[in-house]
């Protein structure tokens, strides 16, 4: 009881201090916003609210929230047990007779029973008094627990709130002072004054102790860093040779890029690590020098930095994993070989000054040395664009030859121009002053440039798994087909599956990629595009709080929502749009990804033909892109009853012009659904002939034999006559019409017939043909071969080689193939007129005009 009196006392003590730091996190804010509203976005505010929002970071969340649950699950516990308890207790005498039962009667005489039964119910009285003063006191704990996980909860939200509330008012308020040459030599006398001996000393200091107190970890990191610098030698020689591995068919294994992939990061990380760990350590030992913080910030950034470039240009080495792995265009490698040397020099130490000028202590820097630096580094950024991306460069080249329909290739005037504004863009904020949202937008393109390599990476892993698979199974199925052509002693097949292995090891890597299937890419870039996604929202999401300001930005509609239970008239915001436009933008991405995707990892897994996977992919399609444009409009604030009169002039259009638009949606569906026609399906519609390659919403396309596509209103089909070869049944017939000469042995002919009939493989034996004997013709006797076949893809090839075997046995045979006669008869009894007429003089001089001299 005394351990649940403390237990509940230190419990309401951390109540009281979490609402007390309520009660102050509350006070904070109220008092910022009542300043920016008093003296607006200016420099000092900036400042402040950099401060502010340090110490919002830096509030040491406990531990209660987890803590809280577990004490709760323990009382829960003890409160059962003690209800039980005191649920036997509800009947003293009851509950002490059962106990006394339970003594044995050799253990107590008679004359003592009446003395323990009174002794016993006075216990039992003093446990249930004891017991509902306890479960008094678990109650008033409980309650107390609950009241303190509320505070810490509300506790939370708030601080949640007033960190997003500042990162909203930072990214749009400078927090130094627009580029004023008249003031530099006070900015450098205060840069002077920041950087002073005295703050030098005291990082120092910070150093030593932080040494001192424990040697061991700055000593492991720094060798650590040593042995990987030494180490790059054997790592260069180590990818070359892995390299030399993977360019071969027989040596060539995917372990092999694991392992490239292990040590281009060991080349790459020797003083990435070195200045990385130097400033995690810092950090760790940092006290309240604030010299010490911003170097440790400014080393681990620029630690980042360089590995990052780094990384990229091991990418890129000769021998490497672009070279010999993944395949990449020569010449685009050997440019970002040569391009990334020097920007690695010229971006790591730039963004240590950048990060060390942005610690929340060191703004008088920003003018001095932060800017110059971010701006020399957005310049930097700018020349290894236009080198990599001008329209004489590599990768320009590469788009406009391998890749001239890709939206790459055809949004370049779009892109380009945006890819070399952003740095020139960031330069300009941090000339204007705002040079903590120009870092801050920087430290995120740094992130998905680190997004967008591990993707490239992933990407390029998958397709070299699949081309290892590939290229190790027709290898071996070379080689097995070699080995059964010596089994059965045929030199020339031998040489050729000779020839076909040496081909197989030296086929270009390049070309082999290019074989990959459809699907297989399909698939990577399904996964890959939704973890894109996922990445880049969580890098970006955090800048949200910077649009706030769309809310304001009210345009000339309205929508009616309730308010209070009343409905009121609501602009639309600026922000309303945005996300309205985002949600389309993920529409369209979902429609076009999402049920290929889905066909490929689930429908092809099902015993169901390729006709109904594709109804459902599209079904599918339809059903993403209307819950998409539901959503946009719900965003957007349309409701029914502010859209019934657009829906009832569309009832009008659609009684005229659109109703035959509506007539084909509709008669899609309906093939979607009963399935007339199918995807694959062979048909004939009017004179044409061909595959069914796509149904889409308007119209169905056919593919005929001369690979031309027809396409057909999906009406026609639902109201015209159609004839589908493969709707129930696949099997078909070849009819072959076989003249011979009048005085040939019929019997001999149709006997010839079957047996050409029987030799070849492709026609059925069920049903059986038929060859008969059809009419007496003006010049042969007509046979007619009537065969099936199991399927309409060799249909002209069976026939052709049927004719090609019927001609040969009849020619063996002596069965003459009449050629067509037509006996012509001339009146000899009288004379022929003949009669000759002299062309007109006039028609004559025309004529020698006309003709070329």
């Amino acid at each position: 009881l005394s351990q649940a009196i403390q237990a509940d006392a230190r419990i309401v003590d951390e109540l009281r201090k979490r609402q007390q730091e309520i009660q102050n996190l509350i006070n904070s804010e109220k008092a910022v916003r009542s300043r920016l509203e008093l003296f607006g976005a200016t420099d000092a505010m900036g400042r402040m609210l950099r401060k502010k929002l340090e110490a919002v970071r830096s509030i040491k969340r406990s531990n209660y929230a987890r803590d809280n649950q577990e004490s709760m699950n323990e009382l829960t516990d003890r409160q059962i047990d003690i209800d039980e308890k005191l649920e036997n207790l509800n009947n003293i005498d009851q509950y002490s007779k059962q106990l006394l039962a339970q003594i044995p009667a050799s253990e107590l005489e008679k004359q003592e029973v009446g003395k323990v039964s009174a002794e016993l119910d006075r216990l039992l009285a003093t446990q249930k008094k004891l017991l509902e003063s306890l479960a008094s006191v678990y109650q008033q704990y409980s309650n107390h627990l609950l009241e303190l996980g509320s505070a810490e909860a509300h506790y939370a939200k708030l601080s949640d709130d007033f960190e997003a509330f500042i990162r909203g008012k930072l990214f749009w308020i400078r927090n130094t002072s627009p580029v004023n040459f008249q003031h530099l030599e006070d900015k450098l006398k205060a840069a002077k004054n920041m950087l002073s001996p005295t703050r030098l000393r005291n990082s120092l200091t910070d150093i030593q102790r932080g040494f001192k107190a424990n040697p061991v970890i700055p000593v492991s990191g720094l060798l650590l860093g040593i042995i990987l610098i030494l180490f790059q030698p054997l790592a260069n020689s180590r990818i070359a040779a892995l390299g030399q591995s993977a360019s071969h068919l027989r040596t060539n294994r995917y372990y092999h890029t694991l392992q490239a992939i292990y040590y281009t990061v060991v080349r790459s990380s020797g003083w990435a690590v070195l200045l990385g760990f130097s400033g995690w350590w810092l950090g760790r030992i940092a006290s309240s020098e604030p010299y010490t913080t911003a170097l440790s910030e400014g080393l681990y950034t620029a630690a980042t930095v360089l590995f990052t470039v780094s990384f990229w240009r091991q990418l890129c080495r000769p021998d490497g994993l672009a070279h010999r792995h993944f395949h990449w265009p020569n010449n685009i490698r050997r440019k970002l070989w040569v391009e990334l040397r020097w920007l690695k020099y010229a971006t790591a130490p730039l963004s240590f000054l950048i990060a060390f000028t942005l610690a929340v202590e060191f703004t008088p820097l920003i003018p001095a040395i932060g800017r110059p630096a971010l701006v020399t580094m957005m310049i930097a950024l700018m020349i290894f664009s236009w080198r990599m991306l001008n329209a004489s460069s590599p990768i320009t080249a590469y788009l406009q030859l391998k890749l001239p329909r890709n939206w790459l290739t055809h949004t370049r005037f779009i892109w380009f121009p945006l890819l070399m504004l952003t740095p020139l863009s960031l330069a300009m904020l941090s000339i204007m002053g705002y040079h903590y949202t120009a870092g801050l937008i920087t430290q995120r393109l740094l992130y998905t440039i680190w997004l967008l390599t591990a993707l490239l990476l992933a990407k390029d892993l998958f397709l070299r798994w699949i081309f290892i698979e590939k290229r190790r199974i027709a290898w071996q199925e070379a080689v097995k087909r070699r080995e059964a052509r010596r089994a059965e002693q045929t030199d020339a097949s031998t040489e050729e599956c000779d020839s076909e292995i040496m081909q197989l090891e030296e086929q270009d890597s390049v070309e082999f990629y290019e074989h990959i299937s459809d699907q297989a890419q399909h698939i990577i870039s399904a996964i890959l595009m939704i973890g894109g996604i996922i990445g880049f929202w969580m890098i970006w999401s955090d800048l949200l709080p910077a649009l706030k300001f769309l809310d304001n930005v009210q345009l000339p509609f309205t929508t009616t929502e309730l308010v209070d239970g009343i409905p009121t008239d609501v602009h639309i915001t600026l922000a309303d749009v945005g996300v309205g436009t985002l949600v389309a933008a993920v529409t369209i991405m979902a429609a076009k990804n999402i049920p290929g995707l889905l066909e490929i990892l689930l429908l092809q897994r099902l015993p169901i033909d390729a006709g109904a996977r594709y109804a459902i992919t599209t079904l599918s399609q339809y059903l993403i892109v209307a819950v998409g444009i539901i959503a946009a409009f719900s965003i957007l604030g349309t409701q029914w009853s502010s859209i019934q009169w657009l829906v009832a002039a569309l009832s009008v259009g659609l009684g005229f012009g659109l109703q035959e638009i509506v007539a084909n949606f509709v008669s899609g569906i309906i093939i979607l659904f009963e399935r007339p026609i199918r995807v694959g399906d062979i048909v004939t519609v009017g004179d044409t002939t061909g595959t069914v390659s796509r149904i889409q919403i308007r119209a169905t396309t056919i593919r005929n034999w001369d690979r031309q596509e027809l396409l057909v209103p999906n009406k026609e089909f639902i109201t015209s006559r159609l004839l589908n070869w493969t709707l129930t049944d696949p099997i078909n017939r070849i009819t072959i019409d076989i003249g011979i000469a009048y005085g040939t042995d019929v019997n001999l002919a149709l006997k010839l017939l079957a047996e050409a009939a029987s030799e070849q493989e492709r026609i059925l034996d069920d049903p059986e043909p038929l060859i008969t004997f059809e009419q007496f013709g003006d010049s042969s006797l007509n046979l007619k071969m009537r065969c099936y076949l199991d399927s309409m893809e060799f249909r002209t090839r069976t026939r052709s080689e049927l004719n090609e075997l019927v001609n040969r046995k009849f020619a063996e045979a002596g069965i003459p193939i009449p050629f067509p006669q037509r006996d012509v008869h001339l009146n000899t009894a009288e004379p022929l007129s003949i009669r000759i007429e002299q062309p007109d003089q006039h028609d004559v001089h025309k004529n020698r005009k006309d003709k070329p001299e």
